[in-house]
């Protein structure tokens, strides 16, 4: 059995309990970084593993800059054969014509061989083929525009080509040979040396490839590659998953009276045998004259050709819970009351056998990561977060140094550790503490109950802000940090299942205020813990970026972010009025109207936005002055980039200080705040902007 994970590749056997024989690391270091709310290896384990001939394939890493890796394992001993290190930080064209960047091979999507290559899914890139022997690349067409539209992670291989994104692509080269019929997906479809077999509208399909004639668009005559279907096969079940073994077919899915599977013989066109089954099938696989199907709902079904036996249930039994202890609840109930979060992200340096990561799970809502240097002290807190049904889900633990440098720094909400609490005081050290701890929220406490060191938030001198679309009022458009330089790593990184507006629409920048990151999706304001990734408020306002959910318009280019920070607060401007949010949590603070923009005395709408030093600065948009769409049409009618009036207002009361009229016009990218001035350009609006009027 060959296992994947964020941290190494195991083998285990199949006889009795699991042996691990042997376990590999993906990358080139122990350093581990937060992925998707797990502490997890900065170079995770990606691909799914192929195993051919003895040897077992793999991908490791994400990041081009940090590098990304395929290796090539002797399956019995796990020695490598050989390692391609290079294939996944590559200069190359993109897919946007013209572009080059550093990009190259990650896997993403399950492995696939065939005698001489290795195919490595890349996410929405047709796949990469390595030399199986050698691991050198041989193929990877990335940016060019006939693979544009098509790739995935699916795929499907053959005897001279292989199956990805809806087309066949020559295995050779990797240049497309022709486009599937949009009935075969490679999910749902299996290949032989001759033959294509595939799911679709409830039937297994079977095809063949060859040369047929055709025409060109101007009618001449042409030869094409293409796929002929030759039979078609009822099944009952069908269109999650398909493989074929042994002459035979089988198809899962949904059919007329729920889920189930059936197996097809091929060469009659008969179904053999069908099955209903609880939960939707979602895998296939034939090994020692068995068919497992996993579903769903999180089980297994074993078929086998052996009649008379009730299948058999395995349940996990549940283990004792572990015993109170009294020391550690005392610490953890003292660095509650004296205000230790209670949600976020904790560590626990010197963990032992796990007692305090495992109070301190019970009693909060914190996701923990302990450490320790003993492996035998590993095994016990793993054993006592496994009978509190902790570990995984709220509890991880790691074998690792005491100092905690594999981990990445700034992320911890509360920093403790299990050995000091037991009394060894000199267990860590304040350096290493200060590492991890989140520069304006981390604390941490040490020691024993009753003389517990309390460490504040150390701050981070020489960080920079982020307040504006630009860096700030004065579009600068460069921080102030003297921290960091390059190269740079992943802190975290995840995926927060937000609607964001098109890139096209060149939508408001994030922004970044005392490790709080503030980002503006389509129908919400998101903050987000820039040292964490973790989502500590959503305000919705539905609709807010509608306007740049749109393909190449100008956005705010054009006119201005609708969104600023100071200090303390978030300013969102809206149509009619401005919102002033709490940046720690998010409350509305207070709604302050635009001022009035005509005789009856009913707010104007909202054009530009700033906040410098408690003045918060704004404009009157003029509403009959629309740009032209760019390149696609569009809706501009709310994209205002002139305005009538600039205002300055307190941002505490919203009382108004001073206005200015210009002669002519403001435009709103044409505004510059610093140094107690405010700068802009005041002229005649240009005329080639216009909408057209037949478009309004």
């Amino acid at each position: 059995l060959y296992c994947l994970s964020a941290a190494a590749q195991g083998k285990a056997d199949g006889a009795g309990r699991p042996t691990l024989h042997w376990s590999v690391r993906g990358g080139p270091t122990e350093s581990l970084v937060l992925g998707n709310d797990r502490v997890i290896s900065r170079w995770p384990l990606r691909g799914g593993p192929v195993v051919h001939q003895g040897t077992v394939y793999f991908g490791a890493g994400i990041w081009p800059s940090e590098g990304v890796y395929v290796h090539a394992l002797d399956a019995l001993t796990g020695k490598r054969r050989w390692r391609n290190g290079e294939s996944g930080s590559l200069r190359m064209p993109q897919p946007h014509p013209g572009a080059f960047a550093a990009s190259g091979v990650s896997a993403r999507g399950y492995l696939a061989v065939d005698d001489e290559r290795l195919f490595v899914p890349s996410g929405r890139s047709v796949p990469a083929a390595l030399e199986r022997a050698t691991g050198k690349l041989l193929h990877f067409h990335l940016g060019e525009r006939v693979n544009v539209k098509t790739g995935g992670t699916d795929i499907l291989v053959g005897a001279e080509h292989f199956l990805n994104g809806g087309a066949a692509f020559d295995s050779k080269t990797g240049k497309r040979l022709a486009a599937l019929p949009k009935s075969v997906r490679p999910e749902l479809a299996a290949q032989t040396a001759s033959e294509t077999v595939w799911w679709s509208a409830g039937h297994v399909r079977v095809g063949r490839w060859g040369v047929t004639e055709g025409k060109d668009r101007k009618g001449a005559p042409i030869q094409k590659r293409g796929l002929t279907e030759t039979a078609s096969f009822p099944v009952p079940y069908g269109g999650m998953a398909l493989i074929r073994a042994a002459g035979e077919v089988v198809s899962a899915g949904t059919g007329a009276g729920g889920a189930g599977i059936a197996v097809l013989d091929i060469a009659t066109g008969k179904v053999r045998f069908s099955a209903p089954i609880k939960g939707n099938p979602l895998g296939l696989a034939v090994a020692a004259e068995r068919l497992l199907v996993s579903t769903d709902r999180g089980t297994i079904h074993c078929f086998s050709g052996v009649a008379g036996k009730e299948p058999r249930a395995i349940v996990a039994t549940a283990e004792p819970v572990p015993p109170v202890d009294h020391q550690t609840v005392a610490a953890v109930g003292e660095m509650l009351r004296a205000g230790a979060p209670r949600k976020g992200w904790a560590v626990d340096l010197g963990c032992g056998t796990g007692v305090l990561a495992c109070e301190l799970a019970r009693r909060t809502e914190l996701m923990i990561c302990a450490v320790d240097p003993d492996p035998e002290r590993v095994t016990a807190a793993r054993q006592r977060l496994r009978q509190a049904g902790l570990l995984g889900t709220r509890v991880s633990v790691h074998h690792a140094p005491l100092d905690g440098r594999q981990l990445p720094p700034y992320f911890a909400d509360l920093v403790v550790s299990g050995r000091s609490v037991a009394g060894n005081a000199d267990a860590v050290t304040k350096a290493d503490v200060v590492r991890l701890q989140h520069p304006f929220v981390g604390r941490a406490w040490l020691g024993r109950p009753g003389a517990m060191v309390s460490l504040p938030p150390p701050g981070l001198p020489g960080s920079g802000e982020w307040t504006h679309q630009y860096a700030d009022a004065g579009n600068t458009n460069c921080s102030a940090d003297t921290l960091v330089h390059g190269p740079l790593g992943a802190l975290w990184f995840k995926d927060f299942g937000f609607t964001m507006p098109s890139r096209h629409g060149r939508g408001p920048a994030p922004l970044f205020m005392r490790g709080r990151l503030i980002v503006e999706g389509r129908d919400a304001i998101r903050c987000i813990d820039a040292y964490n990734g973790r989502v500590l408020w959503e305000y919705a306002l539905p609709g807010i970026l509608k306007a740049n959910d749109q393909d190449h318009i100008m956005g705010v280019s054009g006119t201005g972010s609708n969104i600023c920070l100071d200090r303390t607060s978030v300013y969102i401007r809206r149509e009619h009025d401005c919102l002033c949010l709490d940046l720690d949590t998010g409350a509305l603070r207070r709604t302050i109207p635009a001022p009035a923009h005509s005789p009856d005395g009913k707010p104007g709408t909202w054009g530009y936005l700033a906040c410098v030093d408690g003045t918060l600065f704004g404009t009157l948009a003029d509403r009959t002055h629309l740009v032209e769409f760019r390149y696609i049409r569009g809706d501009m009618s709310t994209q205002f980039t002139e305005s009538t009036v600039l205002f300055a207002m307190d941002a505490q009361t919203g009382e108004e200080k001073w206005r200015y009229v210009p002669k002519h016009s403001i435009r709103h990218n044409a505004l510059a705040i610093g140094d107690g001035r405010v700068h802009l350009i005041d002229r005649a609006q240009a005329a080639f902007d216009r909408l057209d009027p037949a478009y309004k």
